[in-house]
């Protein structure tokens, strides 16, 4: 499918709804999980696919487990299994070298075919379509796009968006990771990272702003010392 004016108009308006999704104002509120299950449920239903799911790679890169994916036919969102490479070797050797797959005959595609017996029968896929997402840089895992029923042809404009989605997702699992590291930063600064107990400098700033919060009335404070504290 070439990209004619049509096209270019779809693939904008489909780029300014992955922009609703993370920045909109639907979106305020929202858990970065919520916010993922809505990015999969838009590819689902834009790509008129039966299932949209994002695998996670594991650190040593030779295993990827299904977090998140959304099943249409039953409207709803649920976890799927460990694909590891020492059982399908052409495919992990494809995500990493290709990063897009576009397997139009999954069961065909050499890239995807020995996922054959075990994965794509079972579940009646005959078309995949994987996008790599990515953490700090590096490939954390992928926004796969299932179609079942029949052969799918994917065209530029089904992969152009993909991979939009693919970077949302990425935007959005980075953006999550940042806010919990800032939070368990925040944690180390005010608590003891072995007692969970307060530390003393905030403990001091906190007696600091409750005097000054009541200047005009006593104040008792106690004090226990534990000295040569271990684990």
């Amino acid at each position: 499918m070439p990209f004619d004016m049509a096209n270019l108009t779809a693939l904008a308006a489909r780029h300014q709804r992955l922009m609703q999704i993370r920045y909109g104002q639907e979106s305020h509120g929202l858990t970065a999980e919520q916010k993922l299950q809505k990015i999969l449920h838009y590819c689902a239903v834009e790509l008129d696919v039966a299932r949209a799911g994002l695998w996670r790679l594991n650190s040593a890169g030779d295993a990827i487990t299904c977090t998140l994916q959304y099943e249409r036919g039953k409207h709803h969102y649920t976890k799927g299994p460990e694909l590891t490479a020492a059982r399908y070797p052409g495919y992990f050797e494809a995500m990493r070298r290709d990063r897009i797959i576009n397997a139009d005959d999954a069961r065909r595609d050499p890239r995807t075919a020995d996922l054959t017996e075990t994965y794509l029968k079972p579940l009646g896929i005959y078309s995949l379509l994987d996008c790599p997402t990515f953490a700090g840089g590096k490939l954390a895992g992928i926004l796969c796009i299932e179609a079942e029923a029949a052969v799918r042809t994917w065209s530029l404009l089904d992969i152009s968006f993909a991979a939009a989605a693919a970077d949302a997702v990425s935007a959005i699992q980075e953006q999550h990771l940042w806010e919990e590291e800032r939070r368990y930063n925040q944690f180390l600064e005010q608590y003891d990272s072995l007692t969970g107990l307060i530390n003393r400098r905030s403990f001091q700033q906190q007696v600091f702003r409750d005097i000054a919060a009541k200047p005009d009335e006593q104040h008792l404070l106690a004090l226990l010392g534990l000295d040569a504290f271990t684990a």
